[in-house]
């Protein structure tokens, strides 16, 4: 235990006020069984059925999940109607959990998921308050284990100073990585997450990251369908959520020990 206090007293004190850190790395072993997300009371809308956006009730699982909070809105659309989704849960994979969203109507032709996945400031570690924004150095990478689609795909979003963005860059494939090397030359779209159903995708991306002076959320959107002559499966399954970013100096320590912290009970749990 000494040793990874004395590790996280090293990491602050090298750490620079302009170098990024990382603020959020949701990807381990945080279930020991599939656990289910807390969805509350959905809204139908024609096909679609909508869980609102809420940032104060917790879409993580509300037992067995050991990861930090989570929050959001979700959201299915079916030929067969306004239905809910078949799979809505934090899934245990020795590789690495996943969170797990799937609309998999056996009797529909055309079936969609879609919503947005996130993790606000009070639940980064120990970085609780202060300033975060993007500079050259800070990056985002989101692993996709799948993300069945004949149309649609998934972006970073962040949530600065009140508005939510989505990234330009989007998602497209079936498995892999969503990669934004620079966060601040990345040009963002302006989103509203509220409401249901739930916003279409903004119709353009003019805001550069460097632009963003209080980062107060970050996450990721998604918004896939698939359709055919045969029910088909819609799902986007994430392992792996990596933002860096750059806190304010005064919070660089914070976030350090935070990390040592969560480190120590995570082996806590574990043993």
């Amino acid at each position: 235990m000494k040793k990874i206090i004395i590790a996280a007293l090293a990491t602050a004190a090298l750490m620079g006020a302009a170098q990024a850190t990382t603020i959020l790395n949701w990807g381990g072993d945080y279930v020991s069984a599939n656990a289910q997300m807390v969805l509350g009371t959905p809204t139908d809308t024609g096909l679609k059925r909508t869980w609102a956006y809420s940032d104060t009730t917790a879409k993580s699982p509300s037992s067995g999940y050991s990861g930090p909070t989570f929050y959001g809105a979700l959201e299915s659309e079916s030929s067969a109607g306004p239905t809910d989704l078949t799979v809505k849960r934090v899934t245990q994979n020795a590789a690495g959990d996943r969170i797990d969203v799937n609309n998999d109507q056996s009797t529909a032709t055309y079936n969609r998921a879609a919503g947005l996945i996130f993790f606000k400031q009070a639940d980064w570690l120990a970085l609780t308050s202060g300033a975060v924004s993007f500079d050259a150095t800070s990056s985002i990478d989101i692993r996709f284990t799948a993300n069945n689609r004949n149309s649609g795909g998934s972006r970073a979003a962040v949530l600065n100073n009140g508005t939510w963005y989505l990234s330009s860059t989007e998602f497209t494939a079936y498995s892999g990585t969503l990669s934004i090397p620079n966060a601040a030359a990345e040009n963002w779209g302006a989103w509203t997450a509220t409401g249901a159903p739930l916003a279409a995708p903004p119709g353009s991306f003019t805001t550069p990251g460097s632009t963003f002076t209080q980062i107060q959320a970050v996450g990721y959107w998604f918004d896939v369908t698939r359709s055919g002559s045969t029910p088909r499966n819609a799902n986007v399954a994430v392992d792996q959520i990596i933002f860096n970013a750059i806190p304010e100096p005064g919070s660089v320590g914070l976030l350090a020990l935070g990390a040592a912290a969560f480190m120590i009970r995570r082996r806590r749990m574990r043993g």
